[in-house]
């Protein structure tokens, strides 16, 4: 049997790993699954996703020079259209949280200034400029609280100040 990347074959998973499935393709042929290659949606645990005996279809991959092949079940799912969507959700969740800024009390009162198309690039870059020479200004006119616990020196006990 000839083999090439991107057919799709059907086999045996005759081996699990923590690392990934070993599956006969053929008579004479193996070929192993990637943890990450298994599912769309994050494996943990192999065991969760297949089993020993199972017939699954995947795509191949690779193959190496040694004759090794990788194969894929999430690229056939994405082949045949399945989504991801439980990975797209996190994903959307993750991109809106961390597009959140922490602002200070004061950033709140004032009306936001981020335009909202997102702008161009060098318009996003101009605000940017702007809002750090802003902050800059800011700190240059801060003058530090004068430390007004400052110990006095005790001169009583140095020699030139005592009497013969």
């Amino acid at each position: 049997m000839q083999l090439k990347e991107g057919a799709i074959v059907e086999g045996k998973v005759t081996g699990i790993t923590k690392y990934g499935a070993f599956v006969k393709i053929g008579n004479d042929m193996d070929g192993m699954i990637h943890i990450s290659e298994i599912s769309l949606e994050f494996v943990k645990n192999i065991d969760e996703h297949l089993k020993l005996e199972q017939i699954v279809k995947a795509v191949v991959v690779g193959i190496n020079e040694n004759g090794k092949v990788s194969l894929s079940i999430k690229k056939l799912q994405q082949l045949e259209g399945k989504t991801d969507a439980p990975n797209r959700e996190m994903r959307d969740r993750r991109t809106s949280a961390s597009n959140h800024t922490v602002k200070s009390p004061e950033e709140y009162a004032k009306p936001d200034k981020t335009p909202k198309g997102g702008g161009s690039f060098e318009d996003m870059m101009s605000k940017f400029k702007q809002d750090s020479d802003e902050k800059m200004s800011g700190l240059k006119n801060f003058e530090p609280k004068k430390n007004t616990f400052a110990r006095k020196k005790n001169y009583s006990n140095n020699q030139s100040d005592k009497d013969d």
